[in-house]
């Protein structure tokens, strides 16, 4: 390797006579930390006291490259711009033409694949489906990238749902000397689960019972819905469609049951000269409590908008509306 010698001569740091500094640049050189310091390109020979020696080997000489590449350092800039700023005199004799550095950054190959325990215990900590109801494939564990070789602090993020299926992308954070690598983490979450099935094939319009379906294991992973978990869940509904034996049943294929449905008697409260009174009248469509339906008045056969409440009772949507 080639070495050029430097002879400087300079008042440093309240020395009253000149020391001679001898500084041998190296033509390349390994680091391993985010700035290069002129202890890492070169060796210092001076009779310098020691606080003012540890002063030049520690002397900033600018950033290392990233981990796994190189950058050259110019020797004139750092003589004559980053040194003669920090001392005031400074008498150099260059026995060499050499220009510049080769500073090489040293890296260890890191692999998504090292953190499979640490991503999978991070999707456990943070997910609601039970033990043996999912499973994680990690799609791209062979992805690399480079690191110094310092320990780095590691974390990963990302869950937006506590049940989380089909493809996700999670992302994991290196931090080495107060640089921070994002990393997609792109995985894939298979769910199986007991979900409410139909038994048979149920009709639209079909008020469900307990023995039209059943619990049984679907994998729900691309299924696009939020399916019912329990069958207590649907036995209050009617279906809004066909369901075939075997389909998953979910919300957007039920229905509430109406508190009143069409054809029902009902009875429309209304008050005359401070008396109530209840007419009879005949719902011509479904509704829910607080829902406006149509009723025909048994006697008059008048429709009348109505406002259901409890019981089988409606009331008036206009006070003092003809009956």
């Amino acid at each position: 390797m080639k070495k050029y010698l430097f002879i400087l001569s300079s008042a440093l740091f309240f020395q009253i006579f000149p020391v001679p500094v001898h500084i041998i640049f190296h033509d390349s050189v390994k680091v391993n930390n985010k700035l290069i310091y002129l202890g890492d390109i070169a060796i210092i020979e001076t009779n310098l006291e020691s606080d003012t020696y540890n002063i030049l080997l520690k002397l900033e000489i600018g950033e290392a490259a990233p981990p796994g590449y190189s950058r050259f350092v110019s020797i004139d800039d750092i003589v004559n711009t980053i040194i003669r700023r920090k001392f005031n005199e400074i008498e150099l004799n260059i026995k060499s033409s050499a220009k510049r550095i080769s500073v090489y950054t040293e890296a260890e190959i890191q692999c998504i694949d090292m953190y499979n325990k640490l991503i999978l215990n991070y999707i456990k900590e943070n997910i609601k489906w039970n033990n043996g109801d999912y499973s994680v494939i990690i799609m791209n564990k062979e992805r690399t990238w480079y690191t110094r070789k310092k320990e780095a602090s590691v974390t990963i993020s990302g869950l937006s749902s506590q049940y989380p299926k089909g493809n996700i992308q999670l992302e994991l954070k290196s931090v080495q000397d107060e640089i921070t690598l994002s990393i997609p983490v792109n995985c894939r979450i298979n769910v199986t689960i007991p979900v409410v099935c139909a038994k048979k094939n149920i009709p639209r319009n079909q008020s469900i019972t307990s023995d039209m379906v059943e619990l049984a294991k679907k994998d729900i992973t691309i299924y696009g819905f939020d399916p019912f978990t329990d069958i207590t869940m649907v036995c209050d509904k009617i279906s809004l469609h066909s369901i075939s034996v075997g389909s998953i049943i979910n919300n957007n294929s039920l229905k509430l049951l109406p508190d009143i449905t069409k054809g029902t008697l009902v009875y429309i409260n209304v008050k005359k000269k401070g008396i109530k009174i209840s007419v009879p009248a005949i719902a011509r469509e479904n509704g829910k409590i607080g829902e406006q339906i149509w009723v025909e008045n048994e006697a008059s056969n008048k429709l009348i908008k109505v406002i259901i409440g409890k019981n089988d009772i409606v009331y008036l949507t206009r006070e003092g509306e003809s009956l």
